[in-house]
């Protein structure tokens, strides 16, 4: 596989994204079926958020995964599982499980940007009752180099994960810090941002949107990971800026088949949102296996910039279009090499099923 993307390396480099003419390419044999859905699970009265309005973070949220783990790092105990076998949660373990679920309820229900959302605090606290949160030991340890003293992380990356199969959300964290060199900040940070992407998960969304949400609620004004299509959130922060935040929060929050319709009502007429898919799936295939050429790899972030007020008229084309060759280079890859591809889809359409 890697020598085939190789291949495709070769092919882009020679093939410089400037503006041109633009051909989509079909992909409807290779597109995975699913259920179209577009009814949001949220859409009852008792967990609508009836008084909607855009509202940035007041970054309570954010100040309360914050807190939790200041109060809590110490009492992590349970690690990840080992070889997809989950382990039972302790008396210990549940209470910090509970806890978190309780802090982030609060937070979520103190952040100004919640009220920008359709779903309410009692749809968020429907669906946290409903998952164990498990958080890992980290150990750290400081090691003797030249002179001075190195800080070497070990055991588990920074880094969490959703079972929703299990109703488990996994959250790694290291409890040991060192004030005078100010590790402790970084690592609450990072817990804080974690956890936020991870109960993004579980609300539905795919790993663009959770990071989005995640650097919604952060603050942040721009996206977190660059050039990764499968994460970076720059084409979703395109759309947001297009649709208004209404009607994208609904429909990032309904299905993916609602969010892709969005898409096209906006952006079908430039790239169709199933070739968009279908492109960013083996973009993260040869990502993975080092051959996505740097060029692609910036495409995300340009199409973004596109659509951002100040950007000169001329550029904005220029963006547009060597987005459209991108994805349609991308596109005619898999075809003509009859790949089976899995596309990167927006939102997941699993359901929360209760385990009490």
């Amino acid at each position: 596989m890697q020598k085939l993307f190789r291949r495709f390396v070769a092919l882009a480099i020679g093939a410089t994204l400037v503006a041109g003419s633009y051909v989509s390419t079909s992909l409807t044999a290779q597109r995975v079926s699913h259920e179209v859905t577009l009814v949001a699970p949220w859409a009852v009265p008792r967990y609508t958020n009836h008084n909607r309005q855009n509202s940035q973070t007041n970054l309570a949220l954010r100040n309360a995964m914050v807190d939790f783990y200041l109060r809590e790092a110490p009492y992590f105990y349970n690690p990840f599982p080992q070889n997809w076998i989950v382990p039972p949660l302790d008396a210990n373990d549940l209470r910090v499980s509970a806890d978190f679920a309780a802090t982030f309820l609060r937070g979520f229900r103190e952040d100004t940007f919640t009220r920008t959302l359709p779903l309410n605090d009692a749809y968020m606290e429907h669906l946290l009752n409903n998952v164990e949160f498990y958080f890992s030991t980290r150990r750290n340890r400081w090691y003797w180099n030249n002179g001075d003293y190195q800080f070497v992380r070990a055991d588990y990356p920074y880094s969490g994960f959703y079972d929703h199969t299990r109703g488990a959300v996994f959250i790694a964290a290291t409890r040991e810090w060192s004030d005078i060199f100010g590790y402790r900040f970084v690592f609450y940070e990072r817990f804080a941002r974690t956890a936020i992407h991870e109960v993004a998960h579980v609300m539905g969304l795919g790993e663009s949107l959770a990071h989005l949400v995640e650097e919604m609620y952060m603050g942040l004004d721009g996206p977190l990971r660059l050039g990764n299509w499968e994460r970076d959130s720059s084409f979703d922060r395109a759309l947001l800026a297009v649709a208004g935040p209404d009607a994208f929060w609904t429909a990032a929050f309904t299905s993916n088949a609602a969010y892709g319709n969005l898409w096209n009502t906006h952006f079908g007429h430039l790239i169709d949102f199933a070739d968009l898919q279908m492109a960013r799936g083996l973009a993260l295939q040869m990502r993975r296996d080092g051959t996505l050429p740097q060029q692609y790899a910036e495409v995300p972030n340009l199409f973004f910039r596109a659509f951002e007020p100040d950007t000169p008229d001329d550029r904005r084309r220029l963006y547009v279009t060597q987005t459209q060759l991108a994805v349609s280079h991308l596109n005619d890859f898999i075809v003509a090499h009859n790949l089976h591809i899995e596309p990167i889809f927006s939102v997941f359409d699993f359901k929360i099923h209760s385990r009490r």
